[in-house]
């Protein structure tokens, strides 16, 4: 089960309220284009590689090294933006080394962090206390060079678009219309869907576009049933055609975001937010989803789409 519980976070991004329409849809076809080619991960950890001293890296090991990484932002009151950062980094990295180690990516996991604070996070995670946290495995040296390392092997490309950059953007396309308490009740659960796909190893390969959006439906479909404001059914269906748009997804590549979103939507039923008993849209939402697929819904044995769904009337409309 994953450890990893919500957690409010900072408002969307308040330097794109003043940002035109045309302008942030030019900003997220240029950021894709820059995740496809400059920042493109390689499923790094499914190649046939014997690492030179200690054992491989597994998919479970990152897992725990991810939540790890949260666990910390979290204890410094760092935003966890950092975080996504970070991983990002770091998956970078081991696209380029796949040959490392378990101890040698535990290490570069603290460089990632490390570096991550210093360009993003306005309050810097010091190795001091990163190197007290790994209980004598690493000294401060250790850490320093292994930072290093990272922007060689990088060549100092750090500033990669990730989901949460895509999220932001795509949530600055709703309408005008849209309250801002909708806006920000949206954001923070789609927020935390990305999250949880961070830590995923699966999500690695993934367009950051397909799983920003595929977070948003999950966000739509689970909030849909409870909110007091009535979105227009019509000015919903522009907002999904267009970010569906932005993102290159077409109709015969719907059932690619079907298993991103039913993929979203185990990882929340395994977390720790969902079995502590919390409350909240998604939990709701998500326990009455998994009755429906018990009862044989259409939603997922035939492939069709969920009982409330807001994906599948758009994209047939492409």
């Amino acid at each position: 089960m994953s450890s990893l519980t919500s957690k409010p976070s900072v408002s969307m991004a308040a330097s794109l309220a003043s940002v035109h329409r045309e302008d942030v849809v030019d900003r997220l076809a240029a950021m894709d284009m820059q995740a496809q080619s400059t920042y493109g991960c390689q499923d790094y950890l499914n190649r046939e590689i014997i690492a030179g001293n200690g054992k491989c890296v597994e998919k479970a090991c990152r897992t725990q090294i991810c939540e790890w990484l949260y666990r910390v932002a979290d204890h410094l009151n760092i935003d966890r933006e950092v975080v996504m950062m970070a991983i990002v980094l770091l998956d970078q990295f081991m696209t380029s080394r796949p040959y490392t180690c378990r101890r040698n990516f535990r290490l570069a996991a603290m460089a990632s962090l490390h570096l991550a604070s210093k360009l993003y996070g306005g309050r810097t995670v010091r190795i001091s206390f990163l190197a007290e946290l790994s209980r004598g495995e690493f000294l401060i040296q250790h850490i320093a060079e292994m930072e290093q390392l990272l922007l060689f092997t990088l060549k100092w490309r750090v500033n990669p678009p990730t989901p949460l950059s895509f999220l932001q953007h795509f949530l600055a396309l709703l309408p005008c219309s849209t309250p801002h308490a909708l806006k920000e009740e949206l954001f923070q659960y789609s927020r935390f869907f990305v999250e949880l796909s961070s830590c995923d190893y699966a999500f690695v390969t993934e367009k950051c576009s397909y799983v920003a959006i595929a977070s948003i439906i999950n966000t739509f479909d689970a909030t849909s049933s409870f909110l007091d404001f009535n979105f227009d059914s019509k000015l919903l269906a522009e907002f999904l055609k267009t970010i569906f748009t932005v993102a290159k997804l077409t109709k015969e590549q719907s059932h690619k975001m079907d298993n991103l979103k039913d993929r979203l939507w185990t990882l929340f039923m395994e977390s720790e937010e969902y079995h502590s008993g919390a409350s909240s849209h998604l939990s709701v939402f998500a326990l009455r989803r998994s009755c429906m697929i018990t009862q044989d819904y259409p939603c997922r044995k035939d492939g069709g789409n969920s009982p409330v769904c807001v994906s599948g009337r758009t994209l047939n409309r492409l």
